[in-house]
């Protein structure tokens, strides 16, 4: 690709710039995915390879992941063309819905809006699930809003998912420690207990520093969301008795589900999800 030809930014976030690009069509029917700092290119530049791999095919068979074409470097910078995504992140969408007379937590969307948004990412997860793929990277900031009416979604970033081979597994053990994964340490399934726990939780919140600094404080007071839903979980998936223990620190919860066990824990966040909104 040429190094002098610049491209229209589309999304930044935290880690990767997005930029439009023409393709071969010349209709601007795809992006580009870029890292954004030089620190990072190294890491960057394996984790999209990996990308790549595992999502590429994949991708070709969910309507709710984006499609790939090709690895590429622009401005010296490691980054993957892939198919252009029109919207909202879902992380700018809740920014913009202040709660009236009400502290967060709090419903920032209709709890109909909440359950078609939840039913595609469950969707999604399983099919990931299905075909190898292990997931962490569950945020509203890699997830775009492709029609704000019916509020269909489309995932965007893949860079740092896991296959369950036992190799990629090591891997998945060197991100966390490296790459500031919250769940270092802890067994798998407790980690994919944790992600779905926090994505499905931040809905409710408008932005990720008000969860981060507001979380904290409704533990403490089992207010909301954390009393009714957190320990449901706590107490189903790990069949513990005692709902004050943090079995997320646990080291005997199981290590590396089957893939149908991992199914089965999907499919049980999803319903007692559900079961919540009700």
């Amino acid at each position: 690709m040429n190094q002098d030809t610049h491209y229209q930014t589309h999304l930044t976030t935290e880690e990767c710039i997005l930029y439009c690009h023409p393709g071969p069509s010349g209709k601007g029917d795809r992006m580009l995915k870029v890292c954004r700092y030089e620190d990072d290119y190294a890491k960057f530049r394996i984790g999209f390879q990996k990308e790549f791999e595992l999502m590429a095919p994949l991708a070709k068979l969910c309507p709710t992941l984006p499609k790939y074409y090709r690895l590429i470097t622009y401005q010296d910078a490691p980054g993957i063309e892939m198919e252009l995504i029109s919207g909202i992140t879902l992380d700018e969408y809740l920014s913009k819905r202040k709660p009236a007379r009400t502290r967060e937590p709090a419903f920032l969307l209709s709890k109909d809006t909440i359950t078609h948004i939840c039913t595609q990412v469950y969707h999604t997860l399983y099919f990931l699930y299905q075909h190898g793929i292990v997931y962490f990277d569950l945020s509203p900031k890699n997830i775009i809003i492709t029609n704000s009416n019916t509020f269909d979604i489309k995932f965007i970033d893949f860079t740092f998912c896991f296959h369950r081979s036992c190799q990629d597994l090591q891997n998945y053990k060197q991100y966390e420690s490296r790459y500031r994964l919250e769940t270092s340490g802890r067994p798998l399934a407790a980690s994919l207990t944790r992600t779905m726990m926090f994505f499905q939780a931040r809905l409710f919140y408008t932005s990720e520093s008000s969860f981060a600094q507001l979380n904290r404080r409704d533990l403490a007071n089992e207010h909301f969301f954390f009393r009714e839903y957190f320990k449901m979980y706590f107490l189903h998936l790990f069949e513990n008795e005692n709902p004050d223990k943090d079995v997320l620190n646990n080291d005997s919860s199981c290590c590396a589900p089957t893939v149908e066990g991992q199914l089965d824990l999907l499919s049980t966040y999803y319903k007692n999800f559900l079961s919540f909104l009700k």
